[in-house]
């Protein structure tokens, strides 16, 4: 395995990280295609175990590896900045067309950056904006999914307004910037909303920059911008995080996390004992089976004790083992039979013979019907056509060669041959001397004639070779020919081997003549079987004893070389018949030998005798099986320990994880909250446990009497107030972690006391806009909105929107009037729609405003704005405020009472000042906010 980066199929950069290096563990995670794949085809883990259990199969003495700690790969993984939106945005715009409580509205709610706050009543559609923002994102409605039941009739087409005409559409649209400057105009189209069924979904189209979007574009899209989660806190989720059990908090933050796929890696790295038989030994098991059928019918511990340490021997001593232990096993239970063996195999032939006693005396004849020896390799071979065409060729080749050297021969006589035999043994015994003389022939020798000459002797030693060559060439030929003469004589000995000779027909009468009806049939069978055997067999036969006699082994060389031809092809061709009429024969004889068994098997000893046979003379096989399953144990092993090592990488990543969340959540309760008594402590995650090992995450707080601290479950001690806070809490953490740039909070305040209003106002809001994010806040409690006002009096990024429900014109969103400056502009528009009494109203709220705000900027730093919440212009300046501005700006203070006596002019049955000053007073009170450099109030 390399050393280079691999990038993990999954994409995922945590098994990325676990891929590195070179290990079992990673070559596990590379085995790993992805859950998604996974899913699709569940054959990677047993193709792994598969490999493994062979590795260990083909090396015994190796032991499984053991995965070490993490890898810094991983650590640097968790350290890399995870869940973070590639593309974060600011909301610029947002219009809801026919959409829940709005119908059409005449321009976008423009959304600037920085702060904005939306109040509004009860029921004026401030929930509607909220979900018109959600849908936009997801299509969905996260209300409908969680009421109980009953509510998907009560929330049946509760996305379009139901006041919507038959020639509209109901649609979302919003304008985004990207922190990048990408400006992105986003419309989701409804094209089909809820049912009445709790599994009924509406389904929408999501437009970008009028481009419809497929649906893999829409998540990528979505993923970009908030990585798949809205950027919303409503309502009815707040209490979501909190109110969830352990194990559905863990969902809350799984965007985060991103530790599905190891989740997943971890739930299938098991291969438990129930599976294992499912993978079989090479052999297929057989002999395992055997093995375990001797264990069971043994009736005594000790022998089952014998066996299962057996087992457990090493693999160099395991064949030694068995082999021992099955002598002692059938030492033990075969008493009086294996006694005196000294080894395994002879223990095999004694119970043997018992075996076949015991079936004779059921069925004497069965021993001449046993066929003596089995259909094997070498039977193959000696009957392959190949092989006796081979030999065929070479003895025809042989006959040839003899033919020729007899042809070069034939002006040397046979006699002339015997002579040169003469010449070589009288030179041998001397009788014949080297000299250049004539000599004396020593047969000759009653008659002293030297007819010996020289040239005499050299022609008879010329004779030599040709007598020479002829006699080597009849060898080959002799070799050969016993070759061919031999091969139908092994065939023909295997026929009888195969099917043995029927008995005479005495013996056979008096056999069936005893034997029991479920044995007559079956002798019957099997002796119709030979029957056939054998006719079809008689070609075969003739033609191998044809060759036997036509080979004779004095004088091979004289043998019909054509006649001996013409009987190898018929062997040739009927020898496959041989192996299909011996393997009936086989079949039959093994029905008639288990039907006579069966007889004997009703004694228990037999049975016993015939399991403890069947494994012990399949030894070999044996070894194999157990090998196989001491390698899967070890590979098993490898895979526990591959697992402890996912599972501690996990539990790596998720501390981190955790650490992150519960220090975010502490950061923002503390802004929140400075309880003394019971607060929030940590998010806590216990071990692991159970299928999957899920991840858990619980709440703790902790509990100071001023004596101790006791850590505790949140929920047990938690007033709705706080457990509203750690939703809070929960939310923001998720949001900042995930790279959120833009907050929509719906009614963030609700069950929280007037004195968290102003924390929430006055720490958290400039905590959360410090960071850069724009925070969208919709409310109907006006003391939060005028706590909110009063802290970002002076604020350069605070904008306040009013939102009412008109019962012509729907949901609608207007310019606020919190601000100064928001009242008189405001003023002005209702001035000149000729409603003057309105407008000065504003006019003397907006002179309210400005003294406050100059209080809050300019007064003693221990002013507090809520004191002023019910006070008169009158009183506000008689109580500082005059002060500060006359310091400021002399010569507004007559401006001003001026002001403040045409704003009252409605009053007492004095009609309304004109529209003129009503404008002048509107401009002389922007110049005053610019000179008090209160220009954001």
């Amino acid at each position: 395995m390399g050393t280079n980066r691999y990038d993990h199929p999954s994409g995922d950069r945590y098994l990325t990280a676990l891929s590195q290096g070179n290990s079992i563990l990673v070559d596990f995670v590379r085995s790993f295609p992805g859950a998604p794949s996974a899913q699709v085809d569940s054959s990677w883990i047993d193709n792994w175990f598969s490999l493994r259990a062979q590795h260990f199969h083909q090396n015994p003495a190796e032991g499984p590896q053991h995965p070490v700690n993490p890898p810094d790969t991983l650590t640097e993984a968790i350290q890399t900045v995870e869940g973070l939106a590639s593309s974060p945005f600011k909301l610029l715009d947002l219009r809801p067309h026919f959409f829940r409580g709005f119908r059409s509205l005449e321009a976008p709610v423009v959304l600037p950056d920085g702060l904005v706050v939306i109040d509004g009543p009860n029921s004026s559609g401030k929930t509607s904006l909220a979900e018109a923002f959600e849908w936009l994102f997801t299509g969905q409605l996260i209300r409908r999914s969680l009421h109980g039941q009953g509510a998907p009739r009560e929330l049946e087409n509760c996305i379009c307004n139901q006041l919507r005409p038959e020639d509209e559409s109901t649609w979302v649209e919003a304008t985004l910037q990207t922190e990048g400057g990408q400006i992105i105009h986003l419309r989701r189209v409804l094209t089909a909303d809820y049912g009445s069924t709790s599994t009924s979904k509406p389904s929408s189209t999501l437009f970008k920059d009028g481009n419809e979007l497929a649906p893999q574009e829409e998540i990528d899209l979505l993923d970009a911008l908030a990585f798949g989660v809205p950027p919303m806190l409503m309502q009815h989720t707040l209490r979501v995080f909190v109110h969830s059990s352990p194990a559905q908090r863990r969902d809350y933050f799984e965007r985060l996390l991103r530790l599905d796929e190891l989740t997943y890696l971890v739930e299938k790295a098991v291969v438990g004992d129930t599976r294992l038989p499912e993978f079989q030994s090479p052999t297929g098991g057989v002999a395992l089976a055997k093995w375990d059928a001797l264990k069971t019918a043994c009736p005594d511990r000790a022998s089952k004790g014998t066996m299962t340490r057996a087992e457990r021997a090493p693999y160099q001593e395991l064949g030694e083992v068995l082999s021992a232990a099955t002598l002692a096993v059938g030492k033990e239970v075969l008493a009086g039979l294996v006694d005196t063996a000294a080894t395994l195999d002879d223990a095999i032939v004694l119970v043997r013979a018992r075996q076949r006693t015991e079936r004779q005396q059921a069925f004497p004849i069965l021993v001449n019907l046993h066929p003596q020896r089995a259909i094997d390799d070498q039977l193959l071979q000696l009957l392959a056509p190949d092989e006796m065409h081979k030999k065929l060729a070479a003895l025809g080749e042989a006959l040839s060669s003899l033919e020729a050297v007899q042809r070069a021969a034939e002006r040397i006589s046979e006699a002339h041959i015997a002579v040169s035999f003469a010449l070589d043994a009288l030179e041998k015994a001397g009788a014949i001397s080297q000299t250049d003389e004539p000599q004396t022939c020593p047969l000759c020798g009653f008659e002293p004639i030297t007819t010996l000459t020289p040239g005499r002797i050299n022609t008879i030693r010329s004779w030599g070779p040709t007598r020479e060559a002829i006699a080597k060439q009849r060898s080959v030929v002799s070799v050969r020919a016993s070759a061919v003469r031999q091969l139908a004589t092994s065939i023909r000995e295997a026929h009888l081997a195969l099917i043995p000779p029927d008995p005479e027909e005495y013996q056979w009468h008096a056999a069936l003549q005893i034997a029991p009806a479920d044995v007559v049939t079956p002798a019957n069978e099997l002796r119709q079987r030979a029957t056939a055997a054998r006719a079809a067999l008689k070609a075969l036969d003739t033609a191998c004893r044809h060759v036997e006699d036509g080979i004779p082994s004095h004088q091979p060389e004289s043998a019909n070389y054509v006649s001996i031809t013409s009987a190898v092809e018929i062997i040739a061709r009927e020898a496959p018949s041989l192996i299909s009429q011996a393997t009936e024969y086989a079949k039959a004889f093994t029905t008639l030998d288990n039907a006579v068994g069966a007889l004997s098997r009703e004694d228990p000893t037999y049975g016993l005798r015939e399991t403890w046979l069947a494994i012990a003379s399949d030894q070999g096989n044996l070894l194999t099986d157990l090998s196989w399953e001491q390698s899967k144990k070890r590979a098993q092993a490898e895979l526990e320990a591959i697992r402890d090592g996912l599972i501690l990488a996990r539990q790596t990543i998720l501390n981190a994880r955790r650490s992150q969340f519960s220090d975010g959540m502490t950061e923002v309760w503390q802004e929140l909250r400075e309880d003394k008594y019971s607060a929030f402590s940590r998010l806590y995650v216990p071990d692991p446990r159970g299928r999957g090992f899920p991840i858990e995450i619980e709440v703790k707080a902790v509990l100071d009497d001023s004596v101790r601290q006791v850590e505790v479950d949140a929920l047990r001690v938690f007033s709705e107030s706080q457990v509203h806070a750690l939703g809070i809490a929960a939310f923001l953490t998720r949001a900042r972690l995930l790279g959120h740039r833009c907050l929509v909070l719906d009614d963030p305040v609700q069950s929280m006391d007037e004195e968290h209003f102003l924390t929430f106002a006055s720490n958290l809001l400039p905590y959360l806009l410090g960071q850069g994010i724009q925070v969208i806040i919709l409310t109907h409690n006006d003391l939060f909105s005028r706590d909110v006002s009063h802290v970002f009096a002076n604020a350069d990024k605070y904008t306040t929107l009013r939102i009412r429900h008109s019962r012509r014109h729907g949901c609608q969103i207007e310019e606020g009037n919190r601000r100064a400056v928001e009242r008189l502009k405001k003023a002005q528009a209702l001035a000149d729609e000729g409603k003057l009494e309105e407008a000065w109203r504003l006019v003397r709220v907006a002179v309210e405003r400005i003294y406050l705000c100059t209080m809050i900027k300019h007064g003693p730093s221990d002013f507090d704005p809520r004191s002023w919440s019910n006070q008169t212009a009158e009183h506000m300046w008689t109580q500082g405020a005059g002060a500060i501005i006359l310091a400021i700006a002399p010569d507004m203070a007559p401006r001003l009472k001026d002001i403040l006596e045409m704003a009252v002019a409605g009053a007492h049955d004095k009609p309304p000042r004109g529209l003129a000053d009503l404008t002048g007073a509107a401009r002389d009170l922007r110049r005053l906010v610019e000179t008090l450099a209160i220009g954001a109030a």
